[in-house]
């Protein structure tokens, strides 16, 4: 078979029952469904029965010998693939009908080794919710793995690197990368472990640049909890199983745990352990700029502690006072409204960014799926723009 779709889950069977239902609905049928269950007992007994409902010999639910941490949950899962390419569907995800279809076009097109591709996201902060779609020019495009590794060094996580839960790799690559490396996910964050081993063990990987799939669950997501600084059930456990693990070793302030130390730890480590010689040291005013940044936007939930490690790593380095750069223009901020409200009242997509006021998840899938989103922007989704002011800021380049 040519894909195997993983879908790795642990005691969220309806999300993984949403996420199963959108790979045995793809207009491509040659592939294999591995449902790998970390749950406990009894929502493992729910999940096993949305498996069993569905009928279908292509899906196979394993489940690992005892309850794991997440990495090497997806590390024991990788080992069930039998595809020819594989790739991860996380619980709070969907593909479009049409997303395996296209990338066994590219796929067989480019002779890729890996492929990565973007999404859409539906916003649940309150209700109504809402379908947020990225700009994204259409097209295909070839990224080089040492550029890619700068813009990590400079605290840039770009929107297509290849971090397994957005890319298809293939099976041989996988094997050929675990012998060198042992192991590909088995670490704290095991999509951004993933991520930064590809980087280092190939020279270029094709991304496709449009939206694939809808991610959604943010009140289950770590990274969601670790941005806004409202910390969810699944956000305190990562930091729990992050503290038994030791904290973050090799991210320059060990003590803070949110998204960009976790990304700089994932850094760090391949760092200590690359092959290439790409992995350079961290840009530390960049870090310390982007560190601000999400501080600043957890607002009153960052803790002081935080702050104040910040401010000690900052004078002990040199760096003057973090120079933030917002998540939106003021110019986007004002326009917001407007865009909102030609979508609620006008029946238009302007721009194609946040559209619809849908009751359940189901109901923004089901308008995305009957919507198909057209390109947006002539530039290429690979980076977001205020990853590009960063970067133009820090003086690096953009290809």
């Amino acid at each position: 078979m040519f894909f195997t779709v993983v879908i790795p889950t642990r005691n969220r069977p309806e999300l993984a029952a949403i996420a199963l239902r959108s790979v045995l609905g793809q207009d491509f049928q040659d592939f294999e469904v591995v449902v790998s269950d970390n749950s406990g007992e009894e929502d493992a007994g729910r999940l096993r029965a949305e498996v069993a409902k569905a009928a279908d010999d292509r899906v196979r639910y394993v489940r690992p010998p005892g309850e794991l941490d997440m990495g090497e949950h997806w590390e024991f899962a990788v080992g069930q693939a039998r595809g020819e390419y594989v790739g991860y569907l996380t619980d709070r995800m969907a593909f479009r009908r049409d997303a395996l279809s296209i990338l066994h076009g590219e796929i067989t097109a480019r002779g890729s080794e890996v492929v990565s591709y973007s999404s859409s996201g539906i916003l649940e902060v309150q209700s109504p919710y809402r379908l947020q779609r990225p700009p994204f020019s259409g097209r295909t495009e070839t990224f080089r793995s040492d550029w890619v590794v700068s813009l990590l060094a400079h605290s840039v996580a770009p929107w297509g690197a290849p971090c397994m839960l957005n890319s298809f790799a293939s099976r041989q690559l996988i094997a050929a990368m675990t012998s060198v490396y042992g192991t590909l996910m088995a670490s704290i964050a095991p999509d951004a472990a993933f991520c930064v081993h590809v980087l280092d063990h190939v020279d270029r990987f094709d991304y496709v640049d449009r939206p694939l799939m809808v991610s959604f669950g943010h009140a289950w997501s770590n990274g969601a909890g670790f941005g806004s600084g409202q910390l969810n059930d699944s956000s305190r456990e990562f930091a729990q199983r992050v503290a038994r693990r030791g904290g973050l070793p090799f991210a320059p302030i060990p003590e803070i745990v949110n998204n960009l130390n976790i990304r700089a730890n994932e850094y760090g480590r391949m760092r200590s352990e690359q092959r290439s010689g790409r992995f350079v040291e961290l840009d530390i005013r960049s870090y310390c700029d982007e560190l601000a940044a999400e501080l600043q936007l957890q607002g009153t939930k960052a803790t002081s502690e935080d702050w104040s490690r910040l401010e000690d790593f900052m004078r002990a380095h040199g760096v003057a006072r973090a120079n933030v750069i917002p998540e939106r223009s003021r110019l986007k901020r004002l326009a917001q409204p407007v865009l909102l409200a030609a979508s609620d009242w006008l029946g238009i997509n302007p721009l194609n960014r946040p559209v619809g006021r849908f009751a359940t998840v189901e109901g923004a899938l089901r308008y995305d799926e009957a919507h198909t989103p057209r390109p947006n922007s002539k530039q290429s989704g690979f980076l977001r723009d205020r990853d590009r002011a960063r970067l133009a800021a820090a003086g690096v380049g953009l290809s």
